[in-house]
């Protein structure tokens, strides 16, 4: 402890009370820094050109800072502001994810997206558009 802090609780008898007095403090910047992580992950969205995983490096470590200030977010909550922050590209990408109900943690999810990634630039670089590509249906015409 810093001499004026020390100064400020040496009439305190109690620790209780020398704790009580440090949380007033130091509450306020802890509020400050919540509200600034929260603000900034629900802000950040993918930047042209930046690779995905870059991104979402950012967004895996705004959600670990909440942690680390006692404001874990539901799973389901985390992955679907993460999903959301995505361009349009990827929005088959995050359909097949939802539809398909799949669970993955932060750290696999990361790994997926940047897969399809590459996916994605290998068919932009053939001149093909669709990432997913739906199966044809035969069906008989009746007489």
């Amino acid at each position: 402890m810093n001499e004026e802090l020390e100064k400020q609780h040496e009439h305190m008898i109690h620790v209780a009370d020398m704790i009580f007095h440090l949380c007033e403090l130091y509450r306020e910047g802890t509020h400050n820094m919540h509200y600034s992580a929260v603000s900034e992950l629900l802000r950040t969205k993918m930047v042209k050109r930046v690779p995905i995983h870059q991104h979402e490096l950012k967004m895996i470590g705004l959600i670990e800072q909440l942690e680390s200030l006692d404001s874990s977010l539901d799973y389901n909550l985390a992955t679907h502001i993460f999903l959301a922050s995505f361009f349009d590209s990827f929005s088959q990408f995050v359909m097949n994810y939802n539809v398909g109900k799949m669970e993955h943690t932060l750290s696999e999810l990361l790994n997926m997206c940047v897969t399809a990634e590459k996916t994605f630039k290998k068919k932009e670089g053939n001149g093909t558009v669709a990432v997913f590509e739906k199966g044809s249906t035969s069906s008989t015409k009746p007489n």
